[in-house]
């Protein structure tokens, strides 16, 4: 019965193998090729609606959920043809075509080009994730920069006696940065307030021109620090407002 299912599993793989040599093989390779490059478009628009909504990077497995992707999101990809998808990195996926389609260099290009991507392109053998909203590239940086051995953006409730057991954490929808000791707080604010302020920032210019969070605050934004006086983010950094 083994030897039986092994012999028809190979005979259907035979019988559906494409010769990318004809016309109607390669439009049906062109159309999987664009299946495929759907499904890492999606799956770089829903990695970042999750990042907006869950404050962490998510893994693949997460976004499969029936709020995201779906669990049958990955069903269907023929890998015979195509890798199946998987992450490779902060905001990048593996690269899909395996060898017999990638040694195609017609299929090979319109896969790597930017025809049908809009959230993702390719670059250094690798689908890299164009991660659009301002607050979800800067969730990114704090989960990569938060404290060691503490995954996303924490709850605040978990912070001891007012100590900060972590660099950022939540209280809501609110957002409180810290410096690298913990100990000094360098800006807070409403997640909604990140792209155009308020932001409430330290009234420290020291630890505001030192640390690298203040970098990522959006060009417009209105900020004020612990005094009252009133700042706005330019190109060049945190100017006060006379």
């Amino acid at each position: 019965m083994i030897r039986l299912l092994t012999l028809l599993s190979i005979l259907f793989s035979i019988s559906f193998s494409m010769d990318l040599t004809k016309f109607e093989d390669r439009q049906i390779m062109i159309d999987e090729i664009k299946a495929i490059v759907l499904k890492e478009e999606e799956t770089a628009k829903a990695y970042e609606e999750y990042i907006l909504e869950n404050y962490d990077i998510p893994t693949l497995l997460e976004l499969e959920g029936a709020s995201y992707l779906g669990s049958s999101f990955l069903s269907g990809i023929d890998t015979t043809y195509f890798v199946k998808l998987a992450f490779d990195g902060i905001s990048k996926l593996t690269y899909s075509l395996k060898e017999e389609v990638k040694n195609d260099n017609y299929l090979k290009s319109l896969y790597e080009s930017n025809t049908f991507r809009k959230n993702s392109f390719y670059s250094g053998g690798k689908i890299n994730f164009i991660v659009k909203d301002d607050f979800a590239k800067y969730i990114i940086y704090l989960v990569q920069n938060q404290t060691a051995g503490i995954d996303g953006i924490i709850d605040c409730s978990l912070n001891l006696l007012g100590v900060s057991l972590s660099k950022y954490c939540k209280d809501g929808d609110n957002i409180y940065i810290y410096d690298d000791l913990q100990v000094n707080k360098l800006m807070y604010f409403y997640k909604e307030n990140f792209k155009k302020g308020p932001i409430i920032i330290t009234s420290d210019r020291t630890l505001q021109t030192t640390n690298a969070e203040f970098d990522f605050i959006p060009k417009g934004a209105v900020l004020y620090d612990e005094d009252g006086i009133k700042y706005v983010k330019t190109s060049t950094g945190i100017e006060e407002i006379q």
